[in-house]
């Protein structure tokens, strides 16, 4: 990742190369998709911190490019609603 890269610089991009946990993102596509010109994402869902550092790093050692990470921490579950009163 690239500190002074704004927003801006990143949404000018045309591809965005979409994190898939669990999937076919490797470090290598997102290396390749940000060399392209497309803004890559590294796929941390369901990673552990140690795995998601790794990661970053391998892409880090790749390419000067700006990507991005998806991390997202699942929720628990919603409690049941509770039964409406009838009157």
């Amino acid at each position: 990742m690239v500190a002074d890269s704004s927003f801006t610089d990143l949404i000018r991009r045309p591809v965005i190369a979409a994190p898939m946990a669990g999937g076919p993102s490797t470090t290598k596509l997102i290396a390749a998709a940000t060399q392209a010109g497309a803004v890559g994402f590294v796929a941390a869902g369901y990673k552990a911190a140690q795995a998601m550092r790794a990661d970053i790093d391998a892409v880090t050692a790749v390419t000067s490019e700006p990507y991005g990470v998806n991390v997202f921490v699942p929720g628990s579950r919603p409690s049941a609603p509770s039964p409406r009163s009838r009157s």
